[in-house]
């Protein structure tokens, strides 16, 4: 899957804050009907807009995909945390784990 704009920012803010718990995951939220769509957790609504003008700044992408990807937000409660999920954006169970092995490469793991 080639990704989107959405995608290549919220997979840059998961590696800069994946010490503090941000992970990027596959998600279906309510009303999807099993489709999968591209989520985050570990991170606080108000804190990933922040992450996200962060990275804005001197970011060469298409500025109204971001924008209107980021529209699409929606929110779950996961018991002790918040998902936050955009439905069309896809994010399979294959990209999934391809994040999580990179992931476990950075943090020393695999």
């Amino acid at each position: 899957m080639s990704k989107n704009v959405l995608h290549v920012v919220l997979e840059s803010i998961a590696v800069e804050q994946e010490e503090f718990g941000v992970r990027l995951m596959s998600y279906s939220g309510r009303g999807m009907g099993g489709q999968r769509c591209l989520a985050i957790t570990g991170i606080g609504v108000g804190c990933l807009l922040s992450c996200v003008v962060q990275e804005m700044v001197g970011f060469k992408g298409d500025h109204f995909t971001l924008a209107e990807g980021l529209s699409a937000l929606r929110t779950d409660s996961l018991g002790q945390g918040t998902v936050m999920y955009f439905p069309g954006t896809e994010f399979s169970m294959e990209d999934e784990r391809a994040y999580k092995a990179g992931r476990a490469r950075r943090m020393g793991e695999g």
